[in-house]
């Protein structure tokens, strides 16, 4: 079995539906359609790992993993591209931890704007922020959504920005 062959069938086992295949993936949705949408990540899928500082990787051509999101502007099963070297470290580290089981881990997608849209490939993409379970319910709640987004996290992380 090649390596993308083994990557599809992980994510498939992982709960990926082959008619919502991953954003910003081979005939996935595109990545912009995630602007201004915040995610609850509920697990992550990687491929590549992590020994000591180096990262080795899964396969040159393929993405480091995946990110499995919840959000009411998404499908249902909705899996989201990690393609930065930082925001996979950052998933590895909240993985590795396990975070995402203890705790709600928000992901939001972060466009390069300006003059960084011309070097958009070496800047991360999204931005983690981990807080006490059932935040993300109060977020998406009309009626207490104001004062959950005053929250803050107990932990962001986004590029080398701690």
């Amino acid at each position: 079995m090649d390596k993308y062959q083994e990557m599809m069938a992980r994510l498939l086992v992982a709960g990926m539906r082959a008619d919502n295949l991953p954003v910003g993936f081979l005939g996935g949705a595109k990545m912009r359609t995630l602007k201004g949408v915040r995610m609850k990540c509920t697990k992550a899928t990687l491929f590549a790992r992590m020994e000591g500082d180096a990262l080795i990787e899964f396969e040159r051509t393929l993405p480091y993993g995946f990110l499995h999101v919840e959000a009411p502007e998404l499908r249902e099963s909705t899996i989201v591209t990690v393609r930065h070297k930082l925001d996979f470290w950052n998933a590895w580290i909240l993985n590795e931890r396990g975070v995402f089981d203890d705790s709600e881990v928000h992901v939001i997608y972060r466009r390069a704007t300006g003059l960084k849209k011309l070097l958009a490939g070496i800047y991360p993409q999204f931005e983690y922020l981990v807080f006490n379970p059932g935040l993300f319910d109060d977020i998406c709640n009309p009626d207490v959504k104001e004062f959950a987004l005053e929250e803050e996290p107990m932990l962001r992380l986004y590029g080398h920005e701690r």
